[in-house]
């Protein structure tokens, strides 16, 4: 039996891996982060070995007491199925919101290569694209055939040369901004013209010029629009259009770039049991029945969201709810669980609050608190999340302009943590159900991660089941914490 002391032990997730620094002061990342909890009221990541034995521990959390003890079993006689998923998928789970040059040659192959992370999500791609077409003089609403072709190619030659050369492949998912369909709002192109689609069906054939051009092996994801349910209001419009917009952006991908998987609705803010599951019924229930069939995945964003002086945590039994929800509903209106796609995740900051504006190494630690938290959660899905993404961007351009000197924050650390985990997966439980557990076997290692959701500290034991022939011969344990002033590990 293992004995882990009752001592503070912190893992971290990231939110901004690189950070602009001008005139002295560290300017802010971008709008979403993320949050991680171990033991003692926080997350904790152990890698056990049955040769070498490493271990994590982890970080602070909510606010809810909790046990102070909890005995965690580990079976090393067994090996774990999760729908017929046997071994950790790292490139479904250990991925940065960023894609292919953003980053310096030696910026992106520490990144790729050294922390072994993945990639990752495009924005402004297909935004950008669409703003740079004009109407057909002879098609009212629908762009002009000749200039869709050339920029179509254009932006193919970009993405082709952007991705060269490269080791693995990426995955990159495409989204929209919502208001490249509906037009201007929220402060989106307010002093400019651009060309919007005058119908759903001139959309679809943009969307199909520009991905029958790309390599979707590289790029098989599309969600078609980003946070539909956040901006309905602003752009007038309301979910049923939205819904009706992906039914006839897939059929029309489908047929004409049939490698190409797309889903939606990427909802924000998933509160589904406001105004007695109103919320529910009138967004992803309502996306699910009207364009659920013509869906290849479904995507949320999870994040538990921090204000100055208070958090709205949404992590353990609340992400099961909301997917379990999901999934229901994707098998009573499609006859099938459709795959689940997690585009955004971790801890958010509100918007005009300190937090937000400005950085802070606690803050870093909050995005890094989020990430494990939903990491060892989703783990248990294994078998159906397509891919998941912490919202930890990369050096973000789009949301400082100004100029700076680029620094690497603790975000980081979050990748540098988990950068030799990795192989099949162990049976693994505990007493208390407010700490989350996973484990792999990796040759003669094994890694036992454990995730504390509670603010309280708790004393674990570990129990291992093992063979009669085989013994621990070593022990360690890798600790990402907060030290009170800055994120360590």
């Amino acid at each position: 039996m293992f004995e882990f002391e009752k001592k503070r032990i912190f893992l971290k997730s990231i939110g901004h891996i690189w950070s602009t620094i001008r005139a002295g002061k560290t300017c802010p990342p971008p709008l979403h982060w993320l949050r991680v909890a171990l033991v003692s009221a926080a997350t904790i990541l152990c890698l056990l070995v049955l040769e070498q034995y490493q271990g994590a521990s982890a970080a602070e959390s909510p606010t809810t007491q909790g046990p102070s003890k909890a005995e965690v079993v580990l079976d090393l006689t067994q090996r774990l199925s999760i729908g017929g998923s046997r071994t950790l998928r790292r490139d479904a789970y250990i991925n940065i919101h960023g894609t292919p040059g953003e980053l310096s040659q030696d910026e992106e192959q520490y990144l790729l290569g050294t922390l072994r992370a993945g990639m990752g999500r495009s924005m402004g791609t297909i935004t950008s694209f669409m703003r740079e077409l004009s109407e057909d003089p002879q098609r009212p609403g629908f762009a002009d055939p000749q200039l869709l072709e050339k920029r179509a190619n254009q932006f193919a030659a970009r993405q082709q040369a952007t991705l060269q050369g490269r080791q693995r492949d990426l995955e990159i998912i495409h989204s929209v901004h919502p208001y490249s369909y509906f037009g201007k709002a929220e402060g989106h192109g307010d002093d400019e013209d651009f060309f919007v689609p005058g119908s759903f069906e001139a959309a679809a054939e943009i969307l199909a010029s520009f991905f029958s051009k790309l390599d979707v092996s590289q790029e098989p994801y599309f969600e078609v629009a980003n946070e539909c349910n956040v901006h309905v209001r602003k752009l007038g419009t309301n979910m049923t259009e939205f819904s009706d917009l992906h039914s006839t952006v897939a059929r029309k991908l489908h047929k004409e770039v049939p490698g190409l998987k797309i889903g939606g609705p990427a909802s924000a803010w998933p509160a589904f049991e406001f105004k007695n599951f109103d919320i529910w019924r009138e967004q992803m229930g309502l996306f699910i029945d009207r364009a659920g069939k013509d869906m290849d995945f479904l995507s949320v964003h999870l994040y538990t969201t921090h204000w100055d002086n208070q958090v709205n945590d949404r992590f353990g039994a609340n992400i099961d709810a909301i997917l379990d929800l999901m999934e229901n509903k994707s098998l009573l209106s499609t006859g099938e669980v459709k795959p689940l796609l997690i585009s955004e995740c971790g801890t958010g900051l509100r918007t005009g609050e300190k937090i937000m504006e400005e950085y802070s190494p606690h803050r870093d630690w909050l995005i890094l608190q989020g990430a494990n938290h939903v990491l060892l959660n989703l783990l248990r899905r294994d078998d159906r999340i397509i891919k998941t993404i912490p919202f930890i961007v990369l050096k973000a351009s789009w949301y400082d302009k100004q100029d700076g000197k680029w620094v690497l924050t603790h975000l980081a650390k979050w990748f540098e943590f988990w950068k030799d985990v990795q192989g099949f997966h162990l049976p693994t439980s505990c007493s208390s159900l407010d700490v989350q557990t996973h484990a792999l076997l990796d040759g003669n290692t094994v890694y036992l991660c454990l995730d504390n959701l509670l603010a309280t500290d708790v004393e674990l034991s570990v129990q291992e089941l093992i063979e009669q022939d085989q013994q621990i011969s070593s022990a360690s344990v890798s600790r990402l914490f907060f030290d009170g002033t800055q994120p360590v590990l």
